[in-house]
């Protein structure tokens, strides 16, 4: 079992809707929900980089989440949003039928902390799961 860090609850503000292109790859689209996530939970474009009034910094680039020098965890959607759960969503590799992997693929970014609007979550299934059953 590893630290991932200490854990910084975040309160949800006002959403801007989540806009994606039909034509984006799952790890674009998914990259683009951590941000909106992020940004609708008080984070602002700073760069490259999301940064919170908190002293709070996300590099979407990395996936690292840090406070000063400390890598944190976020406690968002009563769920945990940090590096390694990041990681796990963005590499998410299913096997099994349409509902298994559905439920596997919701699970994933629900573990992260992530809300998704169902469309949006209907599309990348779509994608993910073709994927999935074309790579042997």
């Amino acid at each position: 079992m590893k630290y991932l860090g200490k854990v910084i609850p975040l309160q949800k503000g006002d959403a801007a809707p989540f806009i994606y292109r039909q034509e984006e790859s799952p790890q674009a689209m998914l990259r683009k929900l951590i941000c909106a996530e992020l940004e609708s939970h008080g984070f602002r474009q700073q760069g490259v980089l999301l940064a919170h009034e908190q002293n709070i910094i996300f590099d979407p680039r990395t996936l690292r989440l840090s406070s000063g020098r400390q890598e944190i965890v976020l406690k968002l959607n009563n769920e945990y949003f940090c590096t390694h759960t990041l990681m796990q969503l963005l590499g998410f590799r299913s096997r099994g039928d349409e509902e298994q992997v559905g439920l596997a693929l919701a699970q994933a970014i629900v573990a992260a902390g992530l809300t998704i609007p169902a469309e949006a979550f209907i599309h990348l299934f779509e994608q993910v799961f073709t994927h999935e059953a074309e790579t042997p």
